[in-house]
């Protein structure tokens, strides 16, 4: 299982891999559309980078 600490504190939790788009995609849908990147572990990733 995959925990992903959020801006706002909050935990997701997720158990297959997954683009960060498909990612942003959870949250909604608006946020999909406006999603080009996410900073993951300190580095800034676009939007194919798969979280395993």
């Amino acid at each position: 299982m995959i925990e992903i600490m959020l801006p706002d504190n909050s935990i997701r939790k997720i158990e297959n891999p997954i683009t960060v788009l498909e990612f942003a995609k959870t949250i909604g849908s608006s946020l999909g559309k406006a999603t080009v990147g996410a900073i993951f572990d300190g580095v800034q990733v676009d939007s194919s980078f798969t979280i395993n």
